[in-house]
């Protein structure tokens, strides 16, 4: 993500890195305020997005939630803003194509995994904001673009909670569940994974 601010992506689904070395290696570059916007290609009108893995923690403190509302040092409850400003980093998610865009979730932090995402409209903005060299950032997560409904026209595959998404992002090797209840990796129907095997669009 850190190599890719200020762009947008138009996919079927791809997987999001906060930089070349998440998971094994933390964001170096702060301070940063970087927004990626993805676009739905057609006929898709909604994006979901999910963490894989997450970590936006600091050194100097123990935060270990992606719910900091429920911290209440000292009898007070913090908000999740006033947590996350104390790590000294968050990700926010947008209903738009920027930052200007309705809040749909965030900001998140901690280490624990947040929550799925899902748009109302094509465009989602994730921004990520880093204000303290202390921070602690590395997250992996994905996107898939879909729409609700019957699932018409070729390369289409409909899962089992009426989602409708590209039929090549089932059965990934990655075992990325890309319709949000896993029929997209099903062994048996809808997907039949154990007789076929494609790989993510990364």
């Amino acid at each position: 993500m850190v190599n890719s601010c200020g762009t947008s992506d138009q996919d079927n689904g791809k997987i999001v890195e906060s930089h070349d070395d998440s998971v094994s290696d933390y964001v170096t570059s702060s301070p940063l305020d970087c927004s990626l916007t993805f676009q739905v290609p057609s006929p898709y009108t909604n994006i979901l997005f999910q963490f894989r893995f997450f970590e936006i923690t600091s050194s100097l403190t123990t935060t270990t939630t992606s719910n900091p509302t429920s911290i209440s040092p000292i009898g007070t409850t913090q908000s999740a803003a006033d947590v996350c400003d104390g790590v000294g980093a968050h990700v926010t998610f947008y209903d738009g194509s920027s930052s200007s865009a309705p809040v749909l979730s965030g900001p998140v932090c901690g280490s624990s995994t947040p929550g799925s995402v899902i748009t109302t409209t094509g465009n989602l903005t994730m921004r990520l904001v880093i204000s303290a060299s202390s921070a602690q950032v590395s997250f992996v997560g994905d996107y898939t673009s879909f729409h609700s409904g019957s699932c018409t026209g070729g390369n289409l595959f409909q899962c089992t909670n009426n989602r409708c998404i590209a039929f090549d992002l089932t059965c990934d090797q990655t075992g990325i569940d890309n319709c949000g209840d896993a029929s997209d990796q099903s062994f048996g129907p809808p997907a039949n994974c154990n007789r076929k095997s494609v790989s993510l669009n990364t």
